[in-house]
């Protein structure tokens, strides 16, 4: 049996029998190809639940161990002497991905092997060196590549099983991928320039430096104001997009770890030869970005909502004034406090001096009970003119990136997407009403096509088009999954409906009271068919519904939580940003 690791048709053979690693290998539009091979596909490991808690708290277990050696190397390298916490910052963000995703592997590999005892495949032959990304944001669209997710399946097989190799195959180029987080382009950089110019010019040398903080323009503007201190327009970056790989400090190994697992001896073989240029080949490149940006020499705090994860030159600037006594606040960005388990959350309070919640205030000491940022000010105080449901989906990765409270991408693809599908044509059932089905940024799962398949005359909104005015303007906004939206209509007192499977998006012991107040008044649902008879019963009176006392007061409760109103905004996030 031929065992195929992605969706790169070059490594499928000729009519073998084909054993697919998972169900990411199926591309959608591809269909016509797969489905006429004689294949199996591995179930995922990850789908069941209690595997995945424990991926998470073993890869949290190893992200800290490793962090610590990873540090003493970089150390030595750069011939430096920083904390633990500086390299943290600069790339402990790559490092959870890079274990998450390797450690993936490593899980759905080791299965199969333990059930089939002949395996054969065919790898691309492939010089490391091109697979190295240049940064952070090139890791990021690598990570959910098929080239880099085969090549890293490649590594896994040849360190577990090195004789299940068939042969290597020659491409004419190993560097194509998708890229699903676009570069900026030339005018916006040139207009930055000048914005950071003006913007030192103002600033004191010590004030609070505010980057990327996901507020509206007008809140910006009244928080500058509060502050005396104008934030960070944007990034000049002034490091190479592609360096010559040091060959002689990436054939290192990992040192002064103990008692490790087998995986963890594997990662401590392949974490040099992978790590991003960007932190060794283009460490001076890197700092000198940061000079050459300029911006507050001692910051008494940095502030940020999400520059903290991808951008290097940010957190390499963080880095650097955490040295020197500077506070690290993270401003939440949305949807928050809810997953009984995320990685994510659970980096950003490590990486954290303070944490700038909507309303929550559990997991750390560090969370301070903050409020709905991304208030812009509407409250729905009945239905008028609107008159469309909103259906509002996910789309997820193919490839393994964050481990969380979330579907397999098997369970999505399995029963996310075909309940949604169920919703719509029950909907659909329904002549009075009018839906618009929201897509979001598809990453090749083609879930318009899957839809179309079943389901006619559907009426699509777009990634492109105005979120806010589609929000805003719905009679009815529905749901699908755990992250900001419903947080963000039910704060904004429009009549939302939400249902999800809660085997795949456990929650928070805290949530888990709220939810079963709006369950019991019919704005949480387990599955579709009963969100389709909500719909149907409060569709012709929503007011009625959504304006009881039942409704409102559940709705009162969430929102303390999870999207808390404030009095004075300004002052509490002025406060918070001064957080020491």
């Amino acid at each position: 049996m031929l065992l195929v690791t992605t969706a790169l048709e070059e490594t499928w053979g000729k009519d073998q029998e084909i054993l697919f690693l998972g169900e990411w290998c199926k591309l959608y539009k591809r269909k016509g190809v797969w489905a006429k091979r004689n294949s199996k596909t591995l179930a995922d490991p990850w789908s069941n639940r209690e595997k995945r808690f424990e991926a998470y708290e073993i890869t949290e277990k190893i992200y800290f161990k490793f962090i610590q050696s990873l540090s003493g190397e970089l150390n030595k390298i750069h011939k430096v002497d920083y904390p633990v916490r500086y390299w943290k910052i600069l790339c402990g963000p790559w490092l959870r991905l890079f274990i998450n995703t390797t450690y993936y592997k490593w899980e759905c590999i080791s299965d199969l092997i333990n059930k089939f005892e002949s395996i054969e495949t065919i790898v691309l032959d492939v010089n490391f060196e091109t697979q190295i990304p240049n940064d952070m944001m090139d890791f990021e669209n690598k990570m959910i590549s098929d080239y880099w997710n085969h090549y890293i399946s490649t590594l896994v097989i040849e360190s577990i099983k090195p004789n299940i190799i068939l042969e290597k195959i020659k491409i004419s180029s190993n560097e194509r991928h998708n890229n699903f987080f676009p570069k900026e382009s030339k005018i916006r950089r040139l207009a930055w320039t000048y914005l950071n110019f003006f913007g030192r010019l103002i600033n004191a040398k010590n004030s609070i430096f505010i980057s990327n903080s996901y507020l509206s323009n007008l809140n910006k503007i009244k928080l500058a104001i509060k502050m005396r201190s104008l934030p960070s327009f944007g990034v000049i970056k002034m490091y190479k997009n592609g360096y010559e790989p040091n060959i002689e400090v990436r054939s290192d190994i990992i040192s002064s770890i103990l008692n490790l697992s087998t995986y963890e001896v594997f990662l401590k073989d392949i974490l040099l030869k992978n790590i991003p240029y960007v932190y060794i080949e283009g460490f001076k490149d890197l700092n000198y970005s940061v000079n050459r940006n300029k911006w507050q020499k001692n910051p008494r705090a940095i502030v940020t909502a999400v520059d903290h994860f991808s951008n290097d030159v940010f957190k390499c600037y963080a880095a650097i004034k955490m040295l020197n006594g500077a506070k690290i606040n993270i401003l939440c960005h949305g949807g928050g406090g809810k997953y009984k388990f995320s990685d994510y959350q659970s980096l950003e309070l490590d990486l954290c001096d303070n944490y700038f919640t909507w309303g929550w205030s559990e997991y750390s000491s560090k969370c301070i009970k903050g409020y709905f940022l991304k208030n812009n000010g509407y409250k729905r105080v009945g239905n008028k003119d609107e008159n469309y449901l909103l259906h509002i989906l996910y789309s997820k990765f193919r490839y393994q990136k964050f481990i969380d409270s979330s579907p397999s991408y098997e369970q999505y693809l399995g029963k996310y997407l075909p309940s949604q599908i169920e919703f719509i044509l029950k909907i659909g059932d329904y002549s009075n009403i009018r839906s618009i089905v929201k897509l979001s940024y598809d990453y090749e799962n083609k879930i318009e096509e899957r839809i179309n398949e079943r389901c006619l005359d559907v009426n699509y909104a777009r990634s492109s088009d105005n979120y806010n005015n589609l929000l805003i303007n719905a009679k009815l906004v529905v749901t699908t999954y755990n992250c900001t939206t419903p947080v963000e209509s039910i704060a904004m007192n429009i009549p939302t409906i939400i249902f999800w499977f809660p085997e795949h998006w456990e929650l928070a012991p805290s949530a888990t009271p709220l939810f079963d107040r709006l369950r019991a008044c019919g704005v949480f649902h387990d599955s579709p068919e009963s969100a389709a008879l909500m719909v149907k019963k409060v569709w012709s009176n929503i007011d009625h519904w959504w304006l009881s006392n039942e409704v409102q007061c559940a709705c009162t409760e969430f929102k303390a939580w999870f999207s808390r109103e404030s009095s004075r905004p300004i002052d509490e996030l002025a406060d918070f940003c001064n957080a020491q």
